[in-house]
């Protein structure tokens, strides 16, 4: 059983240099509490544990916003394409089975500095926890999750066989297991700009994590970084200098607005 690796990153150097001597291409997601599980939205519901129970919750859910997102998005994608309309609902916040990551370090490291709690303590925030970085090799993942020869490398839907056992349906019996790693439809600025790739989750509930290390994945196929909730501020200004910002991340109105309240010393 492999154990999960953890590093600490103290400043923007170190986070760079981990960066440079990646060998493959990996992906990362910034989390703002280095507590928090790789487990996606549908499977954080506050009562609903059952695996069983949360599938038919998901069948219900994409129903229910197929039904009234007509208006908005109009009818054509709603006939054969369920995993598109999951995109969408998983870009405005309706809980889906996927996970988001980015093939951009750096916007990963933005979303764990920039999100991170914190207390308004005289002219300084208090941050109160410590944040971290996963990063995970998902071509490895996959070679794993699926078991096929030759390793399936990283999944384009929606033209994919291999995505039969994992799209949404009423019946759970041929649902595949693991999460497995996957492109996703550009369907939005921000998407393109954060260069947004994810992971969908299959049968197995567990957060990722746990995935990894009770079923012998390659050792080196996800690792976790975190940085101390004393080195936020400075490493979040470090970043903001290099480039990485509000507007950058976010490319439209909300995100310039994010940007000037900061820059001019305001709570963001």
């Amino acid at each position: 059983m492999p154990t999960l690796s953890t590093k600490n990153i103290e400043s923007l150097s170190d986070y760079m240099n981990f960066v440079e001597g990646q060998i493959d291409s990996r992906w990362y997601r910034g989390c703002s509490d280095a507590s928090y599980e790789l487990v996606p939205s549908l499977y954080r519901h506050p009562q609903l544990t059952d695996a069983e129970k949360l599938f038919r919750q998901e069948f219900e859910i994409l129903k229910r916003f197929k039904q009234r997102s007509i208006p908005y998005i109009g009818s054509s994608l709603h006939e054969n394409d369920d995993l598109s309309i999951l995109f969408i609902m998983q870009h405005f916040g309706v809980p889906t089975r996927l996970l988001d990551w980015t093939e951009n370090p750096y916007t990963a490291l933005y979303f764990a500095l920039a999100n991170a709690k914190y207390m308004k303590s005289h002219k300084q925030p208090a941050y109160q926890t410590d944040v971290a970085i996963w990063v995970l090799d998902p071509i490895t993942w996959n070679g794993k999750a699926l078991d096929f020869e030759p390793s399936p490398g990283i999944i384009s839907p929606p033209d994919e066989e291999l995505l039969n056992g994992y799209l949404p349906s009423g019946k759970s019996t041929y649902r595949k297991s693991e999460p497995i790693a996957l492109f996703g439809v550009y369907n939005s600025p921000r998407i393109v700009a954060q260069r947004g790739v994810f992971t969908l989750f299959g049968a197995n509930i567990k957060p990722m994590e746990e995935s990894y290390q009770n079923n012998d994945y390659p050792g080196d196929c996800l690792l976790k970084l975190v940085i101390k909730k004393e080195y936020i501020k400075v490493m979040l200004d470090s970043l903001t200098r290099i480039g990485i910002t509000d507007s950058v991340v976010f490319p439209d109105l909300e995100g310039l607005a994010k940007e000037l309240k900061r820059y001019f010393g305001y709570w963001v």
